[in-house]
């Protein structure tokens, strides 16, 4: 195949620039999709296999209306390792939080939290889908072998009693081995519906 090597490109009104589907323009960065998920009925959701600490400096995981089976549950997160058939990556991890309600006066904060496996991620997450019960947000991931692995959530949550809820919680565990993938569950019963979406923040190579 013929390469045509060009310094300058000179703007024009209508050019473009076009990639094959799966490529990337060299010393690209920004977000890349990496994977998606939809819940339907899950105990576990696990997003797993996408890091790639070569090519990425962070990972943005989005999720939308996100309902719980069950009335009233907490969303808690955990993290995987050794890649899509892999394993959980248990151990303490640290956290705080802080909240508001939109729609009343009252708001919140606490620290040195201590979780086992799994971190909180919101709590009260409805299942009525007549009140428009459900979760969305997003979270970012900073997996490293060299010291603390780090995850914040920020998420925005219709309650189960009605009240609109702004919940931004900070994670992280310290452990040496690379957390290549995040794991969701909630307090009890199956998340039943939901969509997940996992972005790199590509690094910007000179």
């Amino acid at each position: 195949m013929s390469q045509l090597n060009v310094n300058t490109i000179g703007a024009r009104t209508g050019s473009t620039i076009s990639v094959a589907s799966g490529h990337l323009l060299d010393n690209n960065f920004g977000l890349e999709k990496l994977m998606s998920s939809t819940a339907s009925s899950d105990d576990i959701l696990v997003l797993d296999g996408f890091v790639d600490t070569s090519k990425y400096s962070q990972y943005k995981i989005v999720y939308n209306d996100l309902k719980a089976a069950t009335q009233g549950q907490t969303l808690y997160q955990g993290f995987r390792q050794g890649g899509a058939s892999g394993s959980n990556l248990d151990g303490t991890i640290r956290g705080g939080y802080y909240f508001t309600k939109l729609n009343q006066a009252y708001s919140g904060t606490d620290s040195n939290k201590s979780y086992n496996n799994t971190g909180l991620v919101t709590i009260d997450v409805g299942s009525d889908s007549s009140s428009n019960e459900a979760f969305s947000g997003e979270s970012t991931f900073y997996p490293t072998t060299d010291g603390i692995t780090y995850i914040t959530h920020r998420s925005l949550v219709n309650r189960d009693g009605g009240d609109m809820q702004a919940f931004d919680v900070y994670l992280g565990m310290e452990t040496s081995t690379l957390a290549t993938g995040l794991r969701y569950h909630f307090g009890s019963g199956a998340i039943a519906s939901g969509n997940f979406y996992v972005y790199g923040v590509r690094k910007w190579v000179l």
